[in-house]
């Protein structure tokens, strides 16, 4: 039996066509006129598109921008753009999404009926949610949804979802460092409170309250008592010099108990006095700057600095997407005229494989030859 080849030329199959004209033409027209059916039945699909810089988040950090050093920039790392596109496929903002906005009661689902049903939600949620990062280092966020305006409403919500994941990831470190700061502004309050309490007090027991003053003072009142001695004993006046020498011995010596300003108080404590000033102006200056890095760092934690910057927010599109039904019902045709075409040739081919092709038969002898007589 011969076997015959599976490629057929070109006039065999135009042959096959003209054969099964009738069936290959009703399966065409038919398969043309479900698919456009089908394609017209379709719901239209509108796209809705937001763009975005995702932010460093080392220039969000309350420390940086308490430092007064640093400010929120865009200067987004690799790091920084997978960061925002994982937060915005990530199962759990996928789940607020379905749950804000109903999505289950939206996409003919119940989810009460089985557990499968969730499945397929989240899953047509991915589907329709579209994250790419552009060349420029954009993040391009699209949601695709029959309802234009709720297409919109959900790619600006994963947005701002994005955002506040971002913030709850930062929010642990941002209140360890506020925590950080308040610790070292009550430690320098404390410190400076104590230093200024000391130097009061030095000050009350020495009767030292302005160094350059008190100097003068000293030395102004110290040469006047001396000069007046020397005056005195030269008039022979002795109780004008008793009591002048007096008056120097006040000045020259401290006396126990006493807060009066002496000579002797004045070498013993104007060197401390000027260390706890110049320590606590020292204080002082660090007290200032931590408790405005505290009030920073507060302000930073509570205000939510944001960690995207929206170039475009989504508005809702007036063209669709998707389907393109003349697309839908072509492809439709040209498939169906292909298959059947196919099946017609296959069936020929398995017809004629199994129809036996007839031997040649041999030369039938003369009927009037006669074998030649002796």
């Amino acid at each position: 039996m011969a076997v015959t080849s599976p490629a057929l030329p070109l006039l065999d199959v135009l042959g096959v066509v003209r054969r099964w004209q009738r069936p290959i033409l009703l399966t065409t027209v038919a398969a043309a006129v479900v698919s456009a059916v089908v394609a017209l039945q379709m719901p239209n699909i509108y796209p809705a598109t937001t763009t975005f810089y995702a932010t460093n988040l080392e220039t969000s950090d309350p420390d940086q921008l308490g430092s007064g050093e640093r400010k929120v920039v865009l200067q987004p790392t690799p790091a920084d753009l997978d960061r925002a596109v994982n937060i915005g496929r990530s199962q759990p903002v996928a789940d607020y999404i379905i749950r804000k906005y109903r999505l289950a009661d939206h996409y003919k689902y119940d989810t009460t009926a089985t557990p499968e049903a969730r499945h397929a939600v989240r899953e047509q949620f991915n589907e329709r949610l579209d994250m790419q990062i552009s060349d420029r280092d954009v993040v391009e966020l699209t949601f695709m949804d029959t309802d234009r305006d709720l297409a919109a409403k959900i790619a600006n919500d994963v947005v701002a979802r994005i955002d506040t994941v971002s913030q709850q990831l930062m929010r642990p470190n941002r209140q360890r460092v506020l925590s950080l700061f308040e610790t070292k502004y009550v430690l320098l309050d404390k410190v400076y409170a104590a230093t200024r309490d000391t130097l009061t007090n030095l000050r009350q027991r020495s009767g030292i309250f302005g160094m350059d003053r008190e100097d003068r003072y000293l030395a102004k009142a110290i040469v006047e008592k001396q000069t007046g001695i020397l005056e005195a004993r030269a008039r022979g006046n002795s109780g004008e010099v008793h009591a002048l020498q007096s008056a120097l011995d006040g000045l020259i010596h401290a006396q126990p108990g006493s807060n009066t300003l002496t000579l002797e108080s004045f070498a013993k404590h104007r060197y401390r006095i000027s260390r706890l000033q110049s320590e606590m102006d020292v204080i002082l200056g660090n007290l200032v700057q931590a408790r405005g890095a505290y009030e920073t760092a507060k302000a930073t934690l509570s205000a939510r600095v944001s960690n995207l910057y929206v170039v475009q927010p989504a508005y809702p599109m007036a063209r669709k997407v998707k389907p393109i039904r003349w697309l839908i019902v072509l492809g439709s045709t040209v498939i169906a005229f292909a298959l059947t075409t196919f099946a017609a040739i296959l069936i020929e081919q398995m017809r004629n494989a199994q129809t036996p092709t007839p031997e040649p038969a041999e030369p039938a002898e003369p009927a009037d030859w006669q074998p030649a007589r002796r």
